[in-house]
């Protein structure tokens, strides 16, 4: 076995277990688990550790292991104000300046309207990898590349929203009601109803 595959196989049983919430935030994992539950040496463990506490699933612990990071309603809320000031001024100069919509919007709300089943992690990560591209293709509509790296940078640090998204799956309610939401964006835009837009966003993102 190759090391980087070695590491992206202990990166992916970890984070799948956070995602699924079979690892709750505030639990205790270390590198020996792993090994034992991927087959992989301690160094590509200890890689997979340093990668997901730089993504912020985890914080590592001397002599404990890793700690999976709890969402607290102040980490929501700041990923809510940050993302919302983004798609917000990129919803806004769409409007303005009366863009086409971006196929890559359409492809991906097809992608999550096909995903029906969340019993496994996999189908999760096909869900919410969708959901982050449909909005991406929004904010790339700006052309502004520091804006996007910053967009990017949210979602790559955003564990919290990516945990409670991937257990908020499982609710029928609130998956019909991001479904809903995410039609009433595309549609929004394609009518350059710029209120209706940032509206739906406003309850989309919180």
């Amino acid at each position: 076995m190759k090391k980087s595959s070695a590491l992206d196989r202990a990166y992916a049983w970890v984070r799948e277990r956070i995602l699924d919430g079979t690892l709750p935030g505030g639990s205790y994992i270390d590198e020996a688990t792993v090994c034992q539950a991927t087959g992989v040496s301690r160094t590509p463990a200890r890689e997979a550790f340093n990668r997901l506490e730089g993504e912020r699933f985890i914080t590592l612990v001397p002599r404990k292991g890793a700690q999976v990071r709890s969402i607290s309603s102040t980490d929501l809320l700041d990923a809510f104000h940050a993302r919302f000031m983004i798609e917000q001024f990129a919803a806004t100069e769409f409007c303005v300046e009366r863009k086409a919509i971006p196929d890559a919007m359409r492809t991906n709300l097809e992608v999550m309207n096909g995903v029906c089943d969340f019993s496994t992690t996999d189908a999760m990560l096909v869900y919410i990898n969708a959901d982050r591209e449909f909005h991406a293709a929004m904010v790339q509509t700006l052309n502004n590349r520091p804006i996007f790296e910053f967009f990017e940078a949210l979602w790559r640090n955003n564990s919290g929203a990516a945990i409670n998204r991937g257990q908020m799956l499982r609710s029928e309610s609130w998956l019909a009601a991001n479904h809903a939401q995410h039609r009433k964006i595309l549609a929004g835009l394609g009518a350059y109803d710029l209120d209706a837009v940032v509206g739906t966003l406003r309850e989309h993102l919180r």
